[in-house]
C-alpha cells in the first residue's frame, strides 16, 4: 500500500509539472497559406469569422473564402484592380475601390452580384467605412481623398490634400478620418461633417502606409513603408501630431490592425512577416513568417484566426493563435474576446499544477512520517 501511495504521489508531482509547464511554456503563432490566385489586398472578414472576402487586383474579383476550409466559395467580377474591401455594418454589403477603373464596387452579398458602380476620377488605393457604414473614405492616390454616402451611392466630397494619399482611418464617432501620404511626410486629418482638413501633421518618416488608430482615437499608428525598406511603426498623438514612440519592426511594414486584445497590434510587412507588437512595451512580441509581398492583415472577432494577403505569392496565410496563452488579466479587461497571440500565462493550468504538485507532496511527507 505505501508503495501504491509513493506512486500516485510521484504521478501528482509529474502531472501536476506538465500542467504548470504547458501554461508557462508560450507557444508562437502558426500558419499556413494556401493558393487564392491572382494579386491579393484587401481583407474583410463576416462578424462571425466564417467568411472572409478578399480583394484580387490582377483578377478584378472579389473573393469570397470559406474560412474553415481555405476554399474560394464564390467569386465576382468587379472593376479592374481592387484595392481594399470594406463591408458595412450589417454584413450586407461590401465595397471595393478598384484602381484602374478610378471606381467603385457596390456588391450585394446575398446575392454576389455588383450592384452599383460609383466613377470616382481618380485612382483609388484604399477605403475605410465610418463605424455606422454611412460613409466611405477613399484615397485616391493623386492628390485627394473620396467621401462617398452609402446610401445614394454618390459622392459627397472630394478633398484635396497632399500628393499621394493611400490610406484612411476613421475615428470611433465617424467624425474625422487621418489619411498618409506616400510621397510626403505628412498625416492629414479631415473633418467628415465640413470635408475640410483640419490639421496637416509632420513627422520624420517617409513613405507611410497603413494607419490604425488605437480604441480612444488617442494614439494613430503609422505604417512606414518606406517603398519596402520602413521598419518602423510610428506612433502619434492624434490630439497634437506628436509622435510618441517608434516601435522596430519587420520590414516593409503596410498595413497594421489591432487584435481584439487592445495591447496587440498585427503589422503585416512585404518581406513575408507578420509581427505581433505588445503596444504596451513597445515591442515585437511575436513574429511569424508569411510569404513574400505581404500586404494586408485581418483578425476574426475571437482573436483566433488572422489572414494575411501576399500580392507578391498569389497567396494568404492563415495564422493561427493559441487562446490558451493569454493572460487572464487581458481576457477579464476584454469584453470582446481574446487576443490570441501566443504569449502570456493561464492562470488555471498553473494553479491546477500546483495544487497537484502540493498534493503529491504533503502525501510522500506523510508516509515518511508513518
Amino acid at each position: 500500500m505505501k508503495k501504491i501511495t509513493n506512486w500516485f504521489a510521484a504521478l501528482l508531482i509529474a502531472v501536476g509539472m506538465l500542467a504548470s509547464g504547458a501554461a508557462a511554456k508560450a507557444s508562437a503563432p502558426t500558419e499556413n497559406n494556401f493558393s487564392i490566385g491572382g494579386a491579393p489586398t484587401g481583407i474583410a472578414f463576416s462578424s462571425d469569422g466564417s467568411t472572409a472576402y478578399i480583394a484580387d487586383c490582377s483578377n478584378s474579383k472579389l473573393k469570397v473564402v470559406d474560412v474553415a476550409s481555405s476554399h474560394v466559395t464564390h467569386e465576382v467580377a468587379v472593376g479592374n484592380c481592387p484595392m481594399g474591401v470594406a463591408l458595412s455594418p450589417d454584413g450586407h454589403t461590401a465595397y471595393l475601390p478598384n484602381y484602374a477603373t478610378s471606381d467603385l464596387s457596390v456588391v450585394d452579398l446575398a446575392t454576389n452580384s455588383v450592384t452599383a458602380t460609383v466613377s470616382l476620377g481618380h485612382s483609388p488605393f484604399s477605403i475605410a467605412i465610418s463605424p455606422d457604414g454611412a460613409k466611405l473614405v477613399i484615397p485616391d492616390s493623386a492628390g485627394g481623398v473620396y467621401v462617398v454616402d452609402t446610401a445614394s451611392n454618390t459622392i459627397a466630397s472630394h478633398v484635396v490634400v497632399g500628393s499621394a494619399p493611400v490610406y484612411a482611418a476613421i475615428t470611433s464617432d465617424g467624425l474625422h478620418a487621418f489619411v498618409s501620404d506616400a510621397n510626403v511626410s505628412s498625416i492629414y486629418e479631415i473633418n467628415l461633417q465640413n470635408y475640410t482638413v483640419a490639421n496637416t501633421f509632420s513627422i520624420a518618416s517617409v513613405m507611410n502606409y497603413g494607419l490604425t488608430l488605437n480604441a480612444d482615437d488617442s494614439l494613430l499608428y503609422i505604417s512606414e513603408y518606406g517603398g519596402g525598406a520602413g521598419i518602423h511603426e510610428v506612433v502619434m498623438n492624434t490630439a497634437t501630431g506628436a509622435v510618441e514612440s517608434s516601435i522596430e519592426v519587420c520590414s516593409g511594414p503596410e498595413y497594421s490592425t489591432f487584435a481584439p486584445d487592445p495591447t496587440k497590434l498585427l503589422v503585416a510587412c512585404s518581406d513575408g512577416n507578420l509581427d505581433v507588437v505588445d503596444t504596451a512595451t513597445g515591442s515585437v512580441q511575436s513574429a511569424t513568417a508569411t510569404r513574400p509581398g505581404s500586404r494586408f492583415v485581418a483578425i476574426t472577432g475571437d482573436g483566433a484566426t488572422g489572414f494575411v494577403s501576399n500580392y507578391d505569392d498569389h497567396s494568404v496565410s492563415t495564422v493561427h493563435f493559441d487562446p490558451a496563452l493569454v493572460a487572464t488579466d487581458v481576457t477579464e479587461n476584454n469584453s470582446k474576446g481574446l487576443a490570441n497571440t501566443g504569449a502570456g500565462l493561464n492562470a488555471t493550468p498553473i494553479a491546477i499544477g500546483a495544487a497537484l504538485i502540493a498534493l503529491g507532496l504533503i502525501l510522500i511527507a506523510r508516509r515518511k512520517a508513518e
